[in-house]
C-alpha cells in the first residue's frame, strides 16, 4: 500500500500556477476580470450568448422548499399518522425530503407536514377531531423538544402545478419531475410552473452531465470536498436553453426514464440520446464538452 504524500505549500503553488493577463487594467475595474483560462472563458461567453438564464425564463418560478424550523414538531411519519388516526387533509400534506429524490425519480418514505395556519382555531367546540388531535400532538411533542407551537402557513410551497425538483446539496445535479400535491422541505428547491412539457424539458436538461460540468465550472460554489449547493441564486443564474424544438421529445425521455426508474430498468441509452440533445442546445464541441468534464 502506497503512502500519501503532503504537497508544501510552494511545491503546490508551482504546479498549479497560472499567468493571467491584465493588459489595460484601467478598462478591466470597469467591466470587471476573471481567474478562468482562456478556454473557459471563451465556453463561457458561448454559453452565455446563445442560452438563456433559468430565473429569466418567465412561465417558471424558482424557490426553496419548506423551512419549518422544527422537522421533529412539525413533521410526523407514516407510524405517527396512523397511530393519531389521521388522514391526508388540509392541516396534513406529503412531504419530500432531499433524501428521497433521485435522478428523474422520487420515493417518499412517508413523512408528513402538519399545517394549521392561524385562527384556524377560533373555537374548539366547532372544529373537527383530526384537527384537535394534531394541536394536542403539537402541544405535547412542544413540551417534550422545549418548543412553542406557532400556527404556520406554508400553502405557497404546496404542489398544486408541475415541478422539476433539485436536490440542494449534492455532489451531481439532482432533479425529478413531479405533479403531486406535496411539499418539499428545504433541503430542495424546485422549479414550478403552469407547463408540463416545459417542466418536463427542464427536469431533462438538468439531468444532464453536460449540464452539471456547466454550472459547477461556472455558476457553482463548492460546498464542501466534491459537494455543491443549488440554491435559488445559483440556480436562477444557470444559463439553460430556451424550450426549442427538441422539448417533445426530451419530454418523452423524462416520461420515459422516469417510468422505468420506478420499474428498476435501465435507463442508459436513453440518458445518452438526452446527453446528445443537450450539447446540442448548448451548441458545444466534443472537445469543449470534454475540457468541461476535466
Amino acid at each position: 500500500m502506497g503512502i500519501k504524500r503532503e504537497m508544501d505549500l510552494r511545491e503546490y503553488i508551482h504546479a498549479n500556477e497560472r499567468i493571467v493577463k491584465i493588459e489595460d487594467m484601467s478598462r478591466q475595474v470597469k467591466t470587471g476580470f476573471t481567474f478562468e483560462d482562456e478556454k473557459l472563458k471563451a465556453i463561457r461567453e458561448k454559453i452565455e450568448k446563445n442560452n438563456i438564464k433559468l430565473g429569466d425564463i418567465e412561465e417558471v418560478h424558482i424557490s426553496m422548499g419548506v423551512t419549518t424550523g422544527c422537522n421533529e414538531l412539525f413533521i410526523i411519519t407514516e407510524q405517527q399518522r396512523k397511530e393519531l388516526g389521521i388522514n391526508e387533509s388540509k392541516y396534513l400534506h406529503k412531504i419530500v425530503a432531499a433524501k428521497e429524490v433521485g435522478r428523474y425519480a422520487k420515493n417518499w418514505k412517508g413523512a408528513w407536514l402538519i399545517e394549521i395556519t392561524k385562527g384556524t382555531i377560533k373555537d374548539k367546540n366547532s372544529v373537527d377531531e383530526e384537527l384537535l388531535k394534531l394541536v394536542e400532538h403539537l402541544k405535547n411533542m412542544g413540551k417534550v423538544l422545549n418548543r412553542t407551537y406557532i400556527e404556520q402557513n406554508w400553502s405557497e410551497h404546496r404542489f398544486n402545478k408541475p415541478v422539476c425538483m433539485i436536490v440542494d446539496i449534492c455532489d451531481r445535479l439532482r432533479t425529478t419531475y413531479s405533479n403531486d400535491e406535496v411539499y418539499a422541505l428545504d433541503t430542495l428547491c424546485y422549479i414550478s410552473g403552469d407547463s408540463d412539457r416545459t417542466i418536463k424539458y427542464m427536469t431533462a436538461v438538468l439531468n444532464s452531465k453536460i449540464t452539471d460540468d456547466i454550472f459547477k465550472k461556472l455558476y457553482a460554489t463548492p460546498f464542501r470536498e466534491s459537494w455543491y449547493r443549488h440554491k435559488v441564486t445559483a440556480m436562477g443564474n444557470m444559463m439553460i436553453p430556451e424550450p426549442s424544438k427538441f422539448e417533445g421529445r426530451l419530454c418523452e425521455y423524462t416520461e420515459e426514464i422516469q417510468e422505468r426508474k420506478l420499474t428498476n430498468r435501465d435507463t442508459y441509452q436513453l440518458e445518452q440520446e438526452i446527453e446528445k440533445i443537450v450539447q446540442q442546445l448548448y451548441g458545444l464541441t466534443d472537445d469543449e464538452v470534454e475540457y468541461l468534464c476535466k
